[in-house]
């Protein structure tokens, strides 16, 4: 019997989608949103960019913490709620799609 792997393998959709989730699900900085979505700083540093560039997400300061850091998190922009809500759609139609022909 032949037995084909299937990649697990993220897709940068699906990558661009985890950030939005995961900015979605709250009011993240940069290092928690690279651990929930697990992408090392500088690739998601860029998409990063590439999202506040679109108008889907964006950058907040909030001032600086007693130790010196800046406090500076992400949300979503109403553009970027759209986005969210198409992606999320898409991808639940596409594994339903998924499901029936497996």
């Amino acid at each position: 019997m032949l037995v084909q792997l299937v990649s697990k393998r993220r897709t940068k959709l699906d990558i661009y989608f985890d950030i939005l989730h995961s900015i979605k699900n709250g009011d993240y900085r940069v290092t928690q949103i690279m651990r929930e979505v697990n992408v090392a700083y500088k690739p998601l540093k860029g998409m990063m960019v590439a999202l506040i560039s679109h108008g889907i997400i964006e950058e907040v300061d909030a001032g600086h913490l007693n130790d010196g850091r800046t406090s500076v998190y992400y949300r979503l922009t109403g553009k970027g709620d759209n986005v969210y809500g198409y992606l999320r759609n898409t991808k639940n139609h596409v594994n339903e799609i998924i499901s029936i022909l497996s």
